[in-house]
């Protein structure tokens, strides 16, 4: 079950409330115990999501009947919202480890913590069936709280996880990850064993962990795999060891220490939330071992040059955060989305997405276009590569799958809007449909020029003006770009200037000719990396030579 927007039941009068945002890295679990009148929440979680808490609470009861708030621990992450949810009207039994007592008034509170054993002694109007487990590791003290009715276990921070993840309930590969975070944020080994035991002790039906994801005991024996890491600290992350281990690989990935402890700002896209171009590149090699049927897709939304240029590019910011949400929301659970560079998203379709691959691309796209979230129309075009053509190449299979995806991008540009290219051409026709974009007010020699590369084998294009040009470098993403500095509507400088905006348009080869050529210009061309600034009249073959040579570097 994915994570949803509103309360989920988990089992009878329990509820998961929500949590942080699927993209962030810590995911923080809110829950309540709802039964016979009398309400229980169990770790409110920090400030930032207090909002949104609330209204899921209120969606249920009205907040005057909340009958008590547990708090597993003194952690910010736990329970800085509590005085909040004082400042809102909560009157009743705030339930803590007496331990945390000291540390939790910090924040603020107007009332005091009631300590477990008061609890226990029959002080507090709280759910019938419900039990507390405090455990002490050190200095730190924890509150696991269990509902006898249902089989809940509310785990604190035992069981928990870091990472990304749509999942309510844990996957098997949730083990490593599970596995990695208490090996190194939790009190180190034997330490944890006789807490383990109690739990397992209570054969509970459901783990509900304050990080992480729900597990349901017993489920890809989880407990049991924890229990062994903590045993033997020298043994794998939870690995099964039979078919399943391409899903375990892929999950390992992501708990190498450089992902869990670097900053966000390196690993993840600040427009979408997704993992950057960064981390992709150094996934996609375990990706294609891992996964021989599988399938990366690089969707890019069409025109965006023209969409920023209307609109500003702050809009088209979130034009590529609705474009990634779409897809996000529409793509199987199994398959990976990352962000790379300008309007584009990397799509991976691993193996145990059973269905076609490009009939799934495919719905992606018509998602894209049928949506109404974005301002305009929008339609997204597809380049497609196949783990095992890239595997069948000579070299490295995935720097074959990024030259693959490269020529495709390219040919995109031949086949207009909502397209897809998920195959390759010859030398030969790759040579014949380079696109060669002229921009120049016209004159003979232009006209020579253009029946000169026509001649050549290549497609050439004249665009008299620069708001035209702009618009058929969008559509067209040609191979070479020709312009004149002196160009009506917005000169060659102001044209280049454009480009160098466009994470997807940037990097297409660009030459200058022109009848003026003053040390001015030149200098202005290599400040917009521009280093060849031709003076007309030109060489018919010396143009064509420095075409083959450009995009031969380029290659």
């Amino acid at each position: 079950m994915n994570k949803a927007d509103s309360p989920v039941l988990l089992a009878d009068s329990v509820y998961w409330l929500g949590s942080t945002n699927a993209s962030d890295f810590l995911q923080i679990n809110v829950y309540l115990v709802f039964r016979n009148g009398k309400a229980l929440l169990i770790d409110p979680g920090p400030k930032d999501i207090f909002p949104q808490i609330r209204r899921a609470l209120e969606s249920l009861l009205p907040l005057e009947e909340l009958s008590g708030i547990v708090l597993s621990n003194q952690n910010p992450d736990v329970c800085s919202s509590i005085s909040l949810w004082e400042e809102s009207g909560f009157r009743g039994n705030i339930l803590a480890h007496w331990k945390n007592g000291v540390f939790i008034n910090a924040y603020g509170l107007k009332n005091s913590v009631t300590s477990i054993k008061e609890v226990q002694a029959g002080i507090g109007n709280l759910p019938e069936h419900i039990r507390f487990y405090p455990f002490s590791l050190g200095h730190d003290a924890f509150l696991a709280t269990f509902d006898e009715s249902t089989g809940t276990l509310f785990s604190s921070v035992f069981f928990g996880a870091f990472g990304r993840s749509q999942n309510l309930f844990a996957q098997p590969a949730y083990a490593n990850r599970m596995i990695y975070y208490h090996r190194n944020f939790m009190p180190s080994g034997r330490e944890i064993l006789p807490v383990l035991s109690q739990i397992e002790a209570l054969t509970p039906r459901l783990i509900c962990p304050h990080h992480g994801e729900i597990i349901e005991y017993g489920s890809g024996d989880l407990c049991l795999q924890l229990r062994n890491a903590v045993e033997d600290p020298s043994a794998g992350d939870g690995q099964t060891g039979g078919e399943d281990d391409r899903e375990w690989d892929l999950e390992k990935f992501e708990l190498n220490e450089e992902l869990v402890l670097s900053s966000d700002e390196k690993l993840v896209d600040p427009v979408t939330g997704l993992y950057n171009s960064s981390f992709y590149f150094g996934y996609l090699p375990g990706f294609i071992e891992a996964n021989p049927g599988g399938t990366i897709g690089y969707l890019r939304i069409d025109k965006m040059m023209a969409f920023n240029q209307a609109f500003g590019f702050q809009e088209g910011d979130r034009i590529i955060a609705t474009f990634a949400t779409i897809l996000q929301d529409n793509k199987p659970d199994e398959a990976f989305l990352f962000r790379d560079s300008g309007p584009m998203l990397i799509l991976m379709l691993p193996d145990s997405c059973t269905s076609n691959h490009l009939d799934i691309i495919e719905s992606l796209q018509n998602s894209v276009r049928d949506s109404d979230a974005f301002i305009q129309d929008m339609t997204c075009s597809a380049a497609v590569v196949s783990v095992e053509e890239a595997r069948e190449k000579e070299g490295e299979a995935a720097e074959n799958v990024l030259a693959l995806i490269r020529e495709r991008l390219g040919i995109l540009g031949s086949q207009g809007t909502h397209s897809m290219c998920n195959y390759s051409k010859s030398a030969e026709e790759l040579v014949q449909k380079t696109k060669i974009l002229i921009i120049d007010p016209g004159n003979i020699y232009t006209h020579l020029l253009v029946e000169y590369l026509t001649f050549r084998g290549m497609d050439a294009e004249i665009c008299r003006n620069g708001t035209d040009a702009l618009r058929q470098i969008d559509l067209l993403h040609p191979d070479l770009i020709i312009c004149e500095t002196q160009v009506p509507q917005m000169d060659g400088f102001r044209i280049r200037e454009q480009l160098l905006r466009s994470w997807d348009l940037r990097n297409i080869p660009f030459v200058f000719i022109s009848h003026l050529k003053t040390v001015e210009s030149v200098k202005r061309a290599q400040d917009l990396g521009v280093f060849h600034n031709l003076k007309k009249p030109v060489m018919l073959s010396e143009v064509e030579g420095l075409i083959l040579h450009l995009l031969g570097s380029r290659e």
